[in-house]
């Protein structure tokens, strides 16, 4: 992934020196409208609570919560690396997730172009395929 593609990226605190904190550059993931914190978002992302990504970025990055008792804590790495693995995490699934929104008919595309390959092939030689590849992979035949 580049970096110009890259939606996350971690930078040292500006209020705990030796600290870094996950940010988002707002201008390549664009969002119609929003309401809350942006902080949200990496936790939506990885489909899980705010409250489950802290705790994913305690147990598993050793990142420091701070802002107990505050709207949106947030999570503190002590080290880049651990800052770096989760801002890949993160701009893996960002990625996803626009693609997705860049092909909206990706399925119905797909679908048309199995049944156009179907066609193409005809129905005897189309069957002898699927037939090799249920021998190959040891499926049974319909």
């Amino acid at each position: 992934m580049t970096e110009e593609s890259k939606v996350f990226y971690f930078e040292e605190s500006p209020t705990m020196p030796n600290y870094y904190i996950i940010k988002i550059h707002h201008d390549r993931f664009r969002l119609c409208s929003t309401t809350g914190s942006y902080n949200l978002i990496m936790a939506r992302l990885l489909n899980i609570s705010y409250a489950n990504f802290l705790r994913m970025c305690r147990d598993s990055f050793k990142a420091t919560i701070i802002g107990k008792n505050t709207y949106y804590p947030v999570a503190y790495f002590d080290s880049r690396i651990a800052a770096g693995a989760v801002c890949d995490l993160l701009n893996a699934k960002a990625s996803f997730v626009l693609w997705n929104i860049e092909h909206p008919d990706y399925d119905k595309h797909k679908a048309a172009l199995e049944n156009l390959r179907a066609s193409f092939l005809g129905v005897e030689e189309n069957a002898n395929i699927t037939g090799a590849v249920e021998e190959i992979s040891g499926a049974a035949p319909h």
